[in-house]
């Protein structure tokens, strides 16, 4: 600790290169940050990011993970600083990021969200409770919200204990309940 963790597979729309540009300026101000990236990093997005972190003179800060077990993975949440997700739209793919379930999954394990102002994170997180939204084009502010969150342990508490509250609101349970009754309205 202090880690920022990123879950999914390495792909343009997710963001991580974007969150890896905003980690380089933020260990600038946090020399301890690492960086935790779990997901499928074998492709050509993947090596462009490892090049960005080498050329940087940082590989000893941030670790890649791969695919690893949901046991480990838990762990891996529950010991995190914080966690960024930075979905985006992406010109020419088709391929769209759905509703942010890890953004969910980061919220289960309290970790403060830092979240983009494109695609679907709105509704995966607490604006402004529990997450800190950013353009996810934006690289000052991406470093800006990781320095904010990392730096200030009153606001990690604050935001974790939002994760937790949100993560309990959108629980499955909570979810059945709330839509069944439409469905059996309709239904009949």
């Amino acid at each position: 600790k202090p880690y920022l963790l990123t879950v999914g597979s390495f792909k343009e729309r997710k963001g991580q290169k974007q969150i890896t540009l905003g980690f380089i300026e933020a260990v600038k101000k946090i020399p301890e940050l690492k960086y935790v990236l779990e997901g499928n990093y074998n492709n050509s997005y993947g090596d462009d990011i490892k090049k960005l972190i080498n050329e940087a003179g940082l590989a000893h800060k941030v670790f890649f993970l791969g695919n690893i077990s949901k046991d480990l993975l838990r762990v891996v949440y529950r010991n995190a600083t914080a966690f960024a997700l930075l979905p985006q739209e992406v010109q020419g793919d088709t391929d769209i990021e759905g509703f942010g379930l890890v953004l969910l999954d980061a919220a289960a394990s309290g970790l403060p969200i830092i979240a983009s102002t494109e695609g679907p994170s709105a509704e995966a997180v607490s604006v402004g409770e529990n997450s800190i939204l950013v353009d996810p084009h934006n690289i000052k502010a991406i470093s800006d919200a990781i320095v904010r969150i990392c730096t200030n342990n009153a606001l990690q508490e604050k935001m974790s204990r939002a994760s937790l509250d949100f993560a309990r609101y959108k629980s499955w349970d909570r979810m059945v309940d709330a839509y069944m009754p439409h469905y059996e309205l309709h239904a009949h």
